[in-house]
């Protein structure tokens, strides 16, 4: 049967979304045609083919990825919680070194962010290593436009942002048009990717909330204890905020102000220039971060424009945080907002460059593939939480159990009365 392309429009939380059929249709025009219809009903939308009627088989679509990924670990147990040891971005590598025990316990956490709170710390505990004590914090903004939580232990700790679940959720989605500054001259992030984390909770910020709850984990400026950022979808948005936001946490209150003088505004938007070279006052709260040992995306939006790109990746090398986008086959997300407006972080002008692709065979590699089109599901059936975790678990298995590739998609939805729907056991 010949692949239909739609529109899908949604109007949270409902079940069943809104499908309006279009024939051939160029992309912008389906992309003002979704914006325009999520306007009129205040919902929200997506653009993609068919995955009940357009399933492609994954025997049928050979990998073709543009480099390799190196695993830079050693076997794991799937259903032990844990992460890894050891720096994940050495100064002389082009790229940031790869874990795959980090980006599957990345993929689970984000997709048990969307249980309740007390199942999501029943479920962690249960699979602490050698019955190790957790530590737990959950973060709910008022509006209920953020909402994350952090487990850790005592060497390392995650902090993991919900994606898309309520109506105010889509509302931010798709408010692509207004902008927020976050550093001098024009480095401009998503208004509501941005703005959201600033929401009020209780007597302070969602944020300023965030920032206390990590401190008293053991997360401030000089710790040496290691910490995650991940999330999907909408989380893995408002993750990459929190991941810049943390990176320069000793001058963010300059930043957003714009009160630095004009010689320090052309230092800051000059993203190459080494932090020996900016002044002494900028030395010192550039120094004064709180460290993230690497952030895992899974299906994440473009989050800001190609100078707040640069000012990340700059950063990012700077402290030494791994930078991790995962893209499943052909989700539809992370081609929104629009180029060339936006742009996902990438080396120079490369913004395909820390993209990890994940083909429909399961294989991985860094870079847009030749074969980037090719759908496990459908465009928007690829956006899955549930795809990531378990290709990257076949691909543990393959590794280290020394046996063929071999994932078979089910493009099924998830049982609702099963948030967690937990992944087969090894």
């Amino acid at each position: 049967m010949e692949p239909r392309t739609f529109v899908m429009v949604r109007r949270l939380p409902l079940r069943t979304p809104t499908m309006v059929r279009t024939s051939r249709v160029m992309p912008g025009a389906l992309g003002a045609i979704c914006v325009l219809l999520a306007g009129a009903i205040g919902g929200g939308c997506a653009i993609g083919r068919d995955a009940e009627r357009d399933p492609v088989p994954v025997a049928a679509a050979a990998s073709s990825q543009a480099t390799p990924v190196e695993f830079a670990d050693s076997p794991f147990d799937p259903e032990t919680l844990a992460f890894s040891r050891g720096s994940t971005w050495p100064s002389f590598a082009e790229r940031p070194s790869f874990s795959l025990l980090d980006a599957y316990w990345s993929s689970r956490l984000a997709r048990l962010s969307y249980s309740p709170s007390e199942q999501i710390q029943s479920e962690l505990e249960r699979r602490s290593a050698n019955g190790q004590s957790l530590q737990f914090q959950f973060f709910d903004a008022d509006n209920g436009g953020a909402w994350a939580y952090y487990v850790g232990s005592s060497d390392w700790g995650a902090l993991v942002f919900r994606g898309t679940q309520q109506r105010i959720d889509w509302l931010i989605n798709i408010d692509w048009q207004r902008t927020q500054n976050v550093g001098p001259g024009l480095a401009l992030a998503h208004h509501g990717f941005s703005s959201s984390l600033d929401a009020r909770m209780g007597e302070r910020t969602f944020w300023q909330g965030v920032l206390k709850g990590l401190a008293e984990h053991g997360h401030s400026p000089g710790s040496k204890k290691r910490l995650y950022v991940t999330g999907d979808s909408l989380g893995a948005a408002f993750a990459n905020v929190a991941a810049y936001r943390l990176m320069y946490s000793g001058c963010w209150d300059s930043l957003v102000s714009g009160n630095i003088t004009k010689s320090q505004k052309g230092r800051w938007q000059d993203s190459t220039l080494p932090l020996e070279q900016h002044s002494a006052e900028d030395r010192a709260c550039l120094r004064d971060f709180v460290p993230v040992t690497a952030v895992y995306t899974f299906g994440q939006p473009r989050v800001g424009n190609p100078q707040y790109a640069s000012m990340f990746l700059n950063r990012a090398r700077e402290t030494g945080m791994g930078v991790f986008r995962l893209v499943n086959a052909s989700d539809i997300v992370p081609s929104f907002p629009p180029a060339p407006l936006y742009r996902h972080v990438g080396i120079g002008d490369d913004e395909h460059s820390l993209r990890i692709s994940l083909a429909p065979d399961g294989t991985l590699g860094w870079g847009l593939p030749p074969n980037s089109e090719a759908a496990t599901c459908g465009r928007v059936g690829d956006h899955n939480v549930r795809f990531y975790g378990e290709k990257l678990l076949a691909l543990a298995r393959a590794r280290w159990e020394h046996q063929p590739l071999t994932w078979k998609a089910s493009c099924k939805e998830d049982d609702p009365s099963d948030p967690l729907v937990k992944l087969p056991a090894p």
